[in-house]
């Protein structure tokens, strides 16, 4: 244990707190002078509130066994913490968890009034039935009770007669005006119907204690968050407000999620006044045989797979079929004996009783057999008659239709001379895409008619046979209309998810089996459905033993069925509940999607994503990167110094100080913690942070560690947790004390010298204003260039006496080429580290170190790279997988050759893509996705991704010519690669060929002045960090931006130049031999050596503290 000290942030009394008593789950000594079970001594404080959650839920758990004969699950425990903590929420839960029973067991637990709406009658009476079964007799409205018996219920209920309310939620949406509201607990199990009206919405709000201005308030800042017109003053203010105003309300609500999308604006009212969003959750999970095979009659294969696969089945027809067809193919279903069923006609009883067999409809996530059926006792396959298929029509009318024919024509336009005109094209019909047609303003409309004649124009007989040998799109003409057909990959894997579903019991095994109709539509869609799940891999149908397959789901049906009666009871628990806590909020929504579409919560200023995935219930939030850091009062800048040292560590700001209270009330709820910060010593040092304050609170706190934010590696991580490095976190806690003593001490006293109040300096960025500062100076000599081109080559005559040069650029016409030696090189490619990216990057896209890094943050955190911060060029067994995919499909399997690249272990990587996809296909795949990332983003992404393709392929072999080049009495040499005699690399990173003949050659001419040493670019700056081992992957873009940030340097087209004010801090710095033996490169370099020899647990971190205190103590004031 690293001995540290937390101010302010003793669970209970808010005092300080040592690590050691918070890794045993304890309060500090003021609180608890001796050790134990906090619970169990506590009298007072804020801690007796969890002691008092943790009571009330074993007191329910006890309860529910009692009545009820059988144990809470997990998901329900996290259900009832979460009630007692005081939190409303809606239930996102497996098929036959119990959710209603859960309600109305709480109910009958608790000591104060509750209401509990259903939608129908019958649920009404099904639920007083089991109130009673519970021991209860509750009040309920039934529409059958004759007119006196209504009136005595309506009068009981305006009185306030009861404990326990029951009735529909059409009785409440009437009755509204004589119901109290005097409840402590709602419950509402069809929230849809609630939904459907704004007025509806109001009355839930008011009925659960806030009053009309409340509410309005509340649509006022939903309204200023639509519009986008607050002030960040303004925005905090009316949260504050907002925060207020939730203390209003006087019941908790709990309600299930959303089966429809609502569309009211007032559905804010939830998130802003309640902290939850209710919406319709989706669960992606799948369990699914994905099956294919290449009929030569489509119906008739269809029917002989209905017969073999029995019934439960849903057929699906291509997106671009008409209804029309959908018909004939059920009068041939019909002739064939098939009992089918279309969409539109779907009967529940029959299709679950059996008398229909199948049921019928398109593959397209529009399509509700695709989108909304929910039978998961009952479905047990989905048959494609016909690979789905999106078809988008050039039609002038339909701008929808256009922008998706647009957005399918991009990627073989790309060379086009107009394409960015069309790309902006794209992004106007974007922002239509969701107006209807006859809203659009007359603007609009001449807009929408000059994109349609510009696609025209260009789709001449050239394009069109371009178009039609890509491997992803057709382009066909009916009736004077080109039509764009390709693969409908959303519309596949929604209809083949509805095969299998989470439930109680685990998650349920499904089949999906595709009859092909064409090769190049299924090629593409194989293609396309790896952009979105690793997991879906199509298997020839030949190779499949399809009655084990069918075996298992008739089991998993049986399983389903019990559960969703309550009579499943599982052997052993299959869902648990867990935190996972990351560091950005975007990295925490990436990882949620993977699952589905997740429930919102909004704690504290934080959003904690809700989601399902096999075996577990999911609360995933971010910490927003560090919540404490040094206190800066106390001993030696935040370090206490007694027999050793001691950081003192305090919450950043108030918004730190909040999330770490909301990360501690979801400890509470969960059955275990995971912190997945980021891979490298700055991550560990959060996650320590996070699992020691959160400990008191859950126990069970694991680090889990992923270098790609994948659901892959995401899943691996779970279910392979490690300990915490404390040799990673000790690293941490020398840099981030060696910065503080040095940066604090040095900065004092330059703003003392120089009389600058925001001067500061630093053992990193002083060293690398030194390099800038003397390159400068040494850049004041200058040299004269001619500089000549002939048949795309360049050569330079360099001089030192200026009037030689312009002599020679005056008499110089022709040069003389002859060749000194011809060999053979091989060109390869090495993974990109940090340091070999942001030069790659700087030197070939001119992005500033820090642009560099915050798109490579973004498209780690979008899921698209790994992690971006790694002196690792290993490259994983996975990575070499998407090598693979990607070069044996565009290059063959002869260009393919694996390098791990590093024979070094563990789980770094060089920086590479999560996917098989380069660029061209990220973009389709971003505008599928409607995704914020940018072309910026994009060129990034596509250097990231080229230069490791090439790290995989085989080498190119390719002839250079070292030629000499002369002019009168001067010479130079220059080298340019002949032609290539073998290919490999070149095939992804094209090498530019010069066919030159030796002779005389006419020239273009420059002359020049130029420095005798070139100044520093930011590729040279971050080239001489990491050769000079002067700061760490995490550092190189920070340590330029705050030189810049400091006005210490300025940039003038990529060139770096310190200005007055940065030489005068390096003079002020150079000048006191005391001052600048923590400054310069050399004592950097030893410094990050300890540090990676205390990573590795070969050196004392307090020893290293030590002597770097008594260095500084001895040469300068501290």
């Amino acid at each position: 244990m690293i001995d540290l000290v937390y101010k302010g942030l003793c669970p209970n009394c808010g005092g300080d707190i040592c690590s050691d008593r918070l890794d045993k789950g304890l309060l500090c000594k003021r609180c608890m002078p001796k050790e134990g079970e906090p619970c169990e001594v506590l009298k007072e404080g804020e801690f007796v509130k969890v002691c008092e959650v943790e009571q009330r839920s074993v007191e329910f758990e006890a309860f529910f066994k009692e009545k009820n004969g059988f144990l809470l699950r997990q998901i329900q425990k996290s259900w009832a913490k979460r009630f007692f903590l005081g939190h409303s929420f809606a239930l996102l839960a497996p098929t036959g968890v119990g959710k209603t029973t859960f309600g109305l067991s709480l109910a009958s637990f608790l000591d104060q009034k509750s209401y509990l709406l259903f939608p129908t009658q019958l649920l009404v009476n099904q639920a007083v039935e089991k109130l009673r079964l519970l021991g209860i007799e509750p009040l309920f409205y039934d529409s059958g009770f004759s007119k006196s018996k209504k009136d005595e219920v309506k009068a009981k209920i305006a009185s306030g007669d009861f404990e326990i309310l029951v009735t529909t939620t059409a009785f409440f949406y009437k009755n509204f005006d004589s119901i109290p509201k005097a409840f402590g607990f709602v419950f509402i199990d069809d929230v849809d119907s609630i939904l459907k009206s704004a007025r509806n919405i109001d009355k839930v709000m008011l009925l659960l204690g806030f009053s009309q201005e409340d509410i309005d308030a509340a649509m006022q800042f939903i309204d200023h968050k639509i519009k986008g017109d607050l002030s960040y003053e303004e925005f905090e203010q009316w949260q504050a407000k907002i925060e207020a105003i939730r203390s209003h309300a006087k019941a908790q609500l709990i309600v299930s999620s959303a089966t429809a999308n609502p569309r009211s604006r007032r559905v804010g009212l939830f998130r802003e006044l309640l902290g939850f969003e209710v919406s319709r959750p989706s669960i992606t999970v799948r369990n699914v045989e994905d099956l294919y095979e290449k009929p030569e009659k489509l119906w008739e294969r269809s029917v002989e797979l209905v017969e073999r696969l029995g019934r439960g089945g849903l057929l699906f027809l291509p997106g671009n079929e008409t209804k029309e067809r959908l018909q004939e193919f059920l009068a041939f279903l019909e002739q064939k004996g098939v009992k089918a069923q279309s969409y539109e006609d779907f009967d529940a009883k029959a299709f679950e009783e059996g008398e229909v067999e199948v049921l019928v409809g398109f593959a397209s996530y529009r399509n509700p057999l695709a989108r909304g059926i929910d039978m998961p006792a009952t479905i047990r396959y989905a048959l494609f008659v016909g690979v789905p298929k999106l078809e988008f029509t050039l039609d002038i009318t339909k701008h929808t239709s256009l922008y998706f024919f647009l957005l399918a024509l991009l990627p073989v336009i790309r060379n086009h001379p107009n394409f960015h005109q069309f790309m902006q094209y794209v992004n106007y019909l974007k922002r239509l895409v969701r107006v209807p047609t006859e809203r659009l303003n007359e603007k609009a409309k001449a807009r929408v008619q000059t994109i349609y004649h510009d696609i025209l124009a260009i789709l001449d007989e050239e394009l069109i046979d371009a178009i039609n040998k890509t491997p992803d799109v057709s382009l066909v003409k009916e009736d004077e209309y080109f039509k764009i057909i390709t693969a409908d990959v959303t519309g596949y894997i929604q209809a083949s998810g509805r095969t299998s579903r989470l439930y109680v019991g685990g998650l349920s095994k499904g089949l999906s089996y595709l009859l092909v109709d064409s090769e190049k539509t299924f090629s593409s869609l194989q293609k396309k459905v790896r952009w979105f799940s690793e997991e879906i891999v199509f298997k020839s149908a030949k190779e499949a033993d399809i009655d084990a397959i069918l075996k298992i789901i008739d089991e998993d049906r049986k399983k389903i069925a019990l559960a969703l009666q309550g009579k499943f009871q599982e052997a052993k628990e299959f869902f648990t509940t867990s935190l996972v806590i990351v560091e950005s909020p975007n990295k925490a929504r990436t990882i949620a999607n993977f699952y589905g579409k997740p429930m919102v919560r909004d704690l504290g200023g934080i959003r904690v994503y809700e989601v399902a995935k096999e075996g577990k219930i999911l609360s995933i939030t971010a910490s927003k990167g560090h919540v404490v850091d040094l206190q800066k009062q106390e001993g030696v800048y935040g370090v206490l110094r007694q027999e050793h040292f001691i950081p003192l560590f305090e919450p950043i700001d108030e918004n730190k100080r909040r999330i770490i209270e909301a990360l501690r009330r979801i400890g509470v709820e969960v059955q275990d913690v995971y912190i997945a910060t980021d891979p490298d010593v700055e991550g560990e040092k959060i996650s320590y942070d996070l699992q020691l304050l959160t400990k008191p609170y859950n126990h069970t706190v694991q680090r889990a560690e992923f270098h790609e934010v994948t659901k892959r590696a995401f899943d691996e991580a779970l279910s392979h947790p490690r300990d915490f490095d404390e040799n990673l976190v000790k690293a941490q806690l020398v840099r981030r004390i060696a910065d503080r003593w040095i940066g604090f001490s040095l900065s004092q006293m330059l703003q003392k010298k120089l009389q600058k109040s925001w001067l500061s300096a630093g053992r990193v960025q002083s060293a690398v204003l030194e390099w800038i500062v003397l390159r400068e100076k040494e850049a004041k000599e200058k040299i004269f260039v001619v500089h000549v081109s002939f048949r795309g080559l360049e050569a330079e005559f360099v001089f030192d006496e200026k009037q030689k040069a312009k002599d020679f650029y005056e008499r110089l016409e022709v040069v003389e080429v002859r060749f000194i030696q011809k060999e053979t090189k091989e060109l390869f490619r090495t993974p990109f580290t940090t340091d070999a990216m942001l030069y790659a990057a700087s030197s070939e896209l001119h992005f500033s170190p820090q642009k560099t890094m915050q798109l490579a943050q973004d498209l780690f955190e979008s899921g698209f790279i790994t992690y971006h911060r790694t002196d690792s060029t290993r490259i994983s067994s996975v990575g070499i997988a998407i090598a693979k995919e990607y070069i044996q499909s565009r290059f063959g399997q002869d260009y393919f050759v694996p390098r791990s690249h590093s024979k070094a272990g563990g789980a770094h990587e060089a920086i590479r893509p999560t996917k098989a996809m380069d660029a061209q296909e990220l973009e389709q795949f971003l505008q599928m996705q409607n995704s914020n990332l940018t072309q910026d983003h994009l060129k990034l992404y596509d250097l990231i991704f080229k230069n490791f393709i090439a790290s995989q392929m085989k080498s190119a072999k390719i002839e250079e010519i070292a030629a000499q080049v002369e002019a009168f009495d001067q010479k130079t040499t220059i080298r340019f690669y002949d032609e290539i005699v073998e290919h490999g690399i070149d095939l992804i990173l094209p090498v530019q060929l010069h066919q030159l003949q030796e002779g005389r050659y006419a020239v273009q001419k420059e002359l020049l002045t130029r420095s005798k040493v070139p100044k520093y670019s930011y590729a040279d700056v971050i080239r001489l960090m990491k050769e000079r081992g002067i700061g760490r992957p995490s550092t190189y873009a920070i340590t330029i931006q705050k030189l810049q940030e400091r006005h210490y340097i300025v940039q003038r087209r990529g060139i770096l130049y310190p200005t007055k004010l940065g030489q005068e801090v390096y003079e002020e710095l150079r000048k006191n031999p005391e001052v600048y033996t923590f400054v310069n490169e050399h004592y950097t370099k030893e410094l990050e050596a300890l540090m990676d020899r205390v990573e590795k647990g070969e050196v004392s971190y307090e020893e290293v503290v030590e002597s770097l205190y008594l260095q500084l103590k001895e040469r300068i004031e501290f």
